[in-house]
């Protein structure tokens, strides 16, 4: 199985990083456990990878969206960014410890979300900022994050797969039950993982992040 090909922040940006290293690395394997999203979008999705200490990994295609927000009272008015279209949405928000309950009010109906916070460093601030998760209408687990700076991402995993991989010089082997291994060279520091297929030479640019979203047994 192949990996999802997605452009990145360009090629000179990749050049001078190649140029600059050789491909040459210090490894710390230890650099790589944990959550990786790809920097660019193709058709509103990243895609995420998530490596465990055990060597199980996990691939997503992930639906991504961003929002700028701010909180009026006990409204939050958000903008979708990134879009050549202005989509503008208005909730009413009641935020608790734990929960935030969001209340779209539209064509007459209400559509109602409550969201579970996750723990974690910026959760236990007060307000809004923090990440949470939730079901979306089609009972698939949602993401949200909201930062301290006004930025909502969100995020709702379209396809997982998993299997086990294996380090070996500068190349990941991802190996999927029933199908054949696939190679790939990679590059690493602690927040930076780049990608290349093998067969297609396409390279990926990830970004370590404090999130992946499971699926609720």
């Amino acid at each position: 199985m192949k990996l999802i090909p997605h452009n990145f922040l360009g090629a000179f940006v990749i050049s001078i990083l190649m140029l600059s290293i050789n491909y040459a690395q210090n490894l710390n394997l230890t650099e790589i456990i944990g959550n990786w999203e790809s920097v660019s979008s193709e058709n509103s999705h990243v895609e995420s990878i998530r490596f465990d200490l055990d060597s199980t990994f996990y691939i997503q295609s992930v639906l991504s969206a961003e929002y700028s927000y701010i909180i009026v009272g006990n409204k939050m008015i958000a903008k979708l960014l990134n879009s050549k279209k202005i989509f503008i949405d208005t909730t009413d928000i009641v935020i608790k410890k734990d929960t935030l309950i969001s209340i779209l009010r539209r064509n007459g109906n209400e559509e109602i979300t409550t969201m579970v916070r996750i723990p974690g460093e910026i959760s236990d601030s007060a307000g809004i900022a923090g990440n949470y998760k939730w079901k979306y209408p089609n009972a698939h687990t949602a993401f949200s994050k909201f930062t301290k700076d006004g930025v909502w991402l969100f995020r709702l995993p379209i396809e997982t797969y998993y299997g086990k991989y294996k380090i070996s010089s500068d190349s990941i082997i991802f190996s999927y039950t029933g199908l054949p291994a696939h190679i790939m060279k990679f590059w690493l520091d602690s927040k930076v993982l780049i990608l290349t297929d093998n067969n297609t030479g396409k390279e990926t640019l990830y970004r370590k992040v404090d999130y992946f979203v499971k699926e609720d047994k």
